[in-house]
């Protein structure tokens, strides 16, 4: 069906939030491919707290990262 929505679990290691057109991002890395992708937060359906720590790479710029992303989170 192509309105079927696809569901997805990663690990997500939060970096940054930000909000732009009206809506709220998470920008971190999925433990899925060990990419570092934006997530739309009214689209998580689950979240959970986990004791696990991580380190934000100290090269990783949020906005050097913007610069080669889509759109939508352009401002």
């Amino acid at each position: 069906c192509p309105n079927e929505q696809k569901t997805a679990s990663t690990m997500l290691s939060p970096y940054h939030m930000l909000y732009s057109n009206r809506q709220w991002y998470v920008v971190g890395r999925s433990s899925v491919d060990r990419g570092i992708k934006v997530f739309p937060i009214q689209k998580l359906i689950k979240s959970e707290l986990l004791d696990e720590k991580f380190k934000k790479p100290s090269r990783f710029k949020l906005d050097r990262y913007l610069d080669h992303s889509w759109d939508p989170v352009r401002q």
